[in-house]
């Protein structure tokens, strides 16, 4: 909504996107990317901002490093060469690179669709090479902006919802971290775990018997889990599996034990938004089942004989552990207030003792690096490894729907949601509706690699013909979507999927017996 309303205001929009959707309007600048060059593009971005001389060479000079490695990595993609790779056409390429050269102030935004590809990491690593060549970072009103995909994404990553990291931003495998946060802890550093598993290498590890058990709060893997027959084999391979939701989820049919836990009205506490600002939680209600989340952890601590380090019954408690742990981190909780985060509707960190009014804009002044400076990192664009064939020409994409939510859990429950999005759709271009032989109130059939599925479809002619789309939040939907991974950052490709479209009753290829999967740690 902000997007629109400032496109009312005279705003100037670009999007990056296979698909049109609803955010392209007449005027914008539409570059329909193929799925998977999201990197290629950013590169023959950089490339074009150098050869047009848009790049703010005093910001680059002033307050970045390591420019001209960057600019090198990026010599080869050419206007004709990044049109060919990403099927943008380079005039488009010039007229983004212009746009961005020229303006005073930019927001670069994206969410899940740069990131959700094994090359995921590579591609926001070249977004911010074109962000920085720019200028278009540490300013007012300019940035790079990564919109989480759900309520407190950014607070619960602040302190320790990845495995690999300690409260404030702190990283569990640093030894000066660890003795920081020992000490506030009153415990000896060695025996701080190290790295954990990630979401992924967990279900991986339950597959082959190596997790006995787990512990599932408030999230759904049986629908959201990409290769959902993998999944639900990992989560039947375990010998104890405890839920913790407020809905029974298609995940809870595989649990030992299900308890209520409690949803945001029920707790108090503290969310963070994307922009960093720290917001007050009250509660509203007591959980009906009268033991919250909290109280679930607490519990479970106290039976692991650790009561000292867990004796919280309220999520102010929580909040003003917080505050003391994370004092000296990146997100410096130690200066905010439990009354002030109401009395001002927020507060942004880092919120230092000396500064506890808060810091609205970060970068500024200097970037978190040692020497205050931002970082080019080169990027050698390389392509998905699963690529579309002959048995599987077309590309899925998967995404979200405005009127339901991560795995519906919650909003499949809501009648006038249900009216509005009764079931999911798989969007189809005209021309790729009549290769495949589709006809209005047929249904579309899709096979991958991993399974099939069998939706209603819908023709979009704002979409690439040779992409599909459809929203996530059905059950179903995964038993598509493959399980590779990104090398670095663990996360699934699930904007990327080769599959094959047919109408329901014409005979296509049956799914591989064993899905593809690309090396867990590919070459960089």
């Amino acid at each position: 909504m902000h997007v629109l309303g400032r496109r009312r205001r005279g705003a100037q929009v670009a999007v990056v996107d296979p698909r049109g959707g609803k955010l392209v309007r007449t005027g914008d600048l539409h570059l329909a990317l193929r799925p998977g060059s999201d990197a290629a593009l950013a590169a023959g971005l950089l490339r074009e901002l150098d050869v047009l001389g848009l790049v703010d060479a005093a910001f680059v000079a002033e307050r970045t490093v390591g420019y001209d490695a960057a600019r090198r990595a990026a010599e080869p993609w050419t206007l004709a060469r990044t049109a060919m790779v990403t099927g943008v056409a380079g005039t488009s390429v010039t007229a983004l690179a212009r746009l961005l050269g020229q303006s005073r102030r930019a927001l670069l935004l994206h969410a899940r669709g740069a990131e959700q590809q094994v090359t995921g990491t590579d591609n926001v690593l070249a977004w911010i090479n074109v962000a920085l060549a720019a200028g278009h970072a540490g300013r007012r009103g300019s940035g790079i902006v990564t919109l989480t995909g759900q309520r407190n994404g950014q607070g619960a990553r602040e302190h320790g919802q990845r495995a690999d990291q300690l409260p404030g931003y702190r990283r569990i495998d640093d030894p000066a971290d660890r003795g920081v946060v020992a000490e506030r802890w009153g415990v000896d550093p060695a025996t701080l775990p190290g790295r954990g598993l990630t979401y992924m290498e967990i279900l991986a590890a339950a597959g082959r018997g190596e997790i006995a058990g787990a512990l599932v709060i408030s999230t759904n893997p049986a629908v959201s889990g990409p290769n959902s027959a993998g999944v639900r084999a990992s989560l039947d391979a375990l010998d104890h599996l405890v839920v913790v939701d407020p809905f029974l989820s298609e995940t809870c049919r595989y649990a030992s034990v299900v308890l209520p836990g409690s949803t945001f009205a029920e707790d108090e506490g503290t969310v963070t938004t994307t922009d960093g600002r720290v917001v007050r939680i009250d509660q509203a209600v007591a959980p009906p089942a009268l033991r919250g989340d909290l109280d679930v952890l607490r519990g479970l601590a106290h039976r692991f004989g650790v009561r000292r380090q867990f004796d919280f019954h309220a999520g102010r408690e929580v909040f003003a552990e917080l505050c003391r742990v994370s004092e000296g981190g990146p997100a410096d909780y130690a200066g905010l207030d439990w009354q002030a985060l109401r009395d001002r509707g927020g507060i942004f960190w880092p919120a230092p003792h000396s500064r506890p009014a808060g810091t609205p804009r970060l970068h500024l002044d200097r970037f978190a690096h040692p020497d205050g400076r931002a970082r080019f990192t080169p990027v050698v664009p390389v392509g998905p490894v699963v690529v579309p064939d002959a048995a599987y020409p077309l590309v899925l994409a998967t995404g979200r729907h405005r009127d339901q939510y991560l795995s519906g859990n919650q909003t499949r429950r809501i009648a006038d949601l249900n009216r509005r999005a009764p079931e999911p759709v798989v969007e189809v271009h005209p021309d790729a509706a009549v290769t495949a032989g589709l006809v209005e109130g047929s249904r579309a059939r899709l096979v991958s690699r991993q399974g099939r599925a069998e939706l209603a479809w819908a023709p979009n002619p704002a979409l690439r013909p040779d992409t599909l789309f459809v929203p996530y939040h059905w059950p179903g939907i995964n038993e598509l979507t493959s399980d590779a991974l990104d090398p670095v950052s663990g996360i699934a490709a699930v904007k990327h999927t080769p599959v094959a479209l047919s109408p329901v009753g014409r005979a296509t290829v049956a799914p591989t017996a064993e899905p593809h999967r690309p090396p867990r740690h590919a070459a960089r």
